[in-house]
């Protein structure tokens, strides 16, 4: 008896199975079907250009198809890799990364004992130079009173004449060396070639560098630029001094700018140009390397 009560309750508890498993289907896809968005609520987001998130206002892209955002940076007008004119070992370091520093102002110095001896020697043959051309140039006076007095022969005038002249000679010489060795002690002196920071020290003091290598990294941190990248469909369609809106996330800055230069090349890679911008109201918080979002109208109106 007890074998044909399990037979029979076979058959219900299948049954009772396929119930619940077709229930619990009905409830998994009633929970998966997404709501229904009011069509207000939507247009309103895509009219929406801002947003605002933590208390700051964030860029956020138009729903606008003559409007595109890019992304670039913040450059410098000027940038270059600073090294001596001359090979030797370092002897100071006067500047370190972060600096601002002032045209002319020096960064570093090399050992300058060698230089400065021979601007010692140099600046002494041209005393002794122009101590020979100023007796030359008076005894060529005197003979010049002696030959209107006809107290002078034509031999003798000829040979002062000559002496005077080999003593000038000598004297725009030595001139000329103690400017050479002048220069050779200047480079010795790494200065700044304008107003700008110290990005980066690549050497120390001791170390022997030869001439041109690479001591600082150095910026021009005035009136910097905005460099973005933009794709190729819109090369004919933006213009130079066209203005445009500029948002800097990092520093929370909302600004304008207008396009200065552009560089009709097209990236292979991208697909893409490059424009330059000047900023409309630059400030000391915006400094080259920052990232920027640009929105550029390529509607013509502009």
């Amino acid at each position: 008896m007890k074998t044909k009560l399990k037979s029979a309750s076979l058959p219900m508890i299948l049954v009772l199975s396929a119930v619940t498993l077709g229930v619990g289907c009905d409830k998994k896809k009633k929970a998966a079907l997404p709501e229904t968005v009011p069509e207000k609520v939507v247009q309103k987001a895509a009219e929406q250009s801002t947003s605002t998130t933590g208390g700051k206002e964030v860029l956020t892209i138009a729903e606008n198809k003559n409007v595109h955002v890019v992304s670039g940076q913040v450059v410098a007008m000027h940038s270059a890799a600073l090294g001596f004119q001359a090979a030797g070992f370092i002897l100071e370091i006067q500047k370190e990364a972060g600096d601002s520093v002032k045209k002319d102002d020096v960064l570093a110095i090399l050992d300058d004992i060698d230089a400065k001896l021979q601007l010692q020697v140099a600046q002494v043959r041209l005393d002794q130079a122009q101590s020979t051309f100023e007796a030359s140039r008076r005894e060529l006076d005197r003979e010049k009173q002696l030959k209107k007095a006809d107290a002078s022969s034509a031999a003798s005038f000829d040979r002062i004449s000559s002496v005077f002249d080999q003593s000038k000679s000598a004297k725009d010489l030595a001139a000329l060396e103690v400017t050479k060795a002048q220069i050779s002690l200047d480079r010795t002196r790494l200065k700044a070639p304008y107003d700008g920071i110290v990005s980066t020290r690549v050497k120390n003091v001791g170390d022997y560098v030869t001439s041109g290598a690479t001591i600082f990294d150095f910026v021009s941190i005035s009136n910097p630029e905005i460099r973005l990248q933009l794709p190729e469909q819109l090369l004919s369609k933006i213009k130079k001094g066209q203005e445009i809106d500029l948002v800097i996330p990092s520093i929370n800055e909302k600004t304008k700018a207008t396009i200065s230069r552009i560089v009709p090349v097209i990236s292979d890679r991208s697909r893409s140009f490059i424009i330059h911008a000047k900023l409309s109201e630059p400030k000391d918080t915006i400094v080259p390397g920052l990232f920027v979002e640009a929105k550029i109208d390529s509607s013509g109106s502009h």
